[in-house]
């Protein structure tokens, strides 16, 4: 249960320094057919004192994204952000490593 609670802690409080509304995030999810979108990691401040730029990002089952979209999706990401930002799908991450990584990042949208 205090997992449960400090996940949803760590959600706003990694939503409120990303300065953008819960609602507006997930309209632009619902919008792109995104069914999670999450900080890579913990969500953490990295050695330059910046928040990460990577997002993982899983669309909605069956939904077949190509390139385009992908591009489309991640500017106005960036555009909502006021930051460059690069959206990563599950299969670019390497292999040996994918579990770790979708284990241990921050959502911050996860559809019902």
């Amino acid at each position: 249960m205090s997992t449960n609670i400090s996940k949803r802690a760590k959600r706003a409080e990694t939503r409120s320094t990303l300065k953008v509304s819960e609602e507006r995030l997930a309209k632009f999810c619902r919008e792109h057919h995104i069914r999670r979108l999450a900080l890579q990691a913990d969500g953490r401040r990295g050695r330059n004192g910046r928040w990460p730029s990577e997002f993982l990002v899983e669309f909605e089952r069956g939904r077949q994204v190509g390139y385009f979209d992908l591009i489309a999706a991640e500017l106005e990401l960036s555009q909502l952000l006021r930051r460059k930002v690069e959206l990563i799908t599950p299969g670019s991450l390497p292999n040996d490593q994918r579990t770790q990584i979708l284990k241990e990042a921050t959502n911050l949208y996860l559809a019902a």
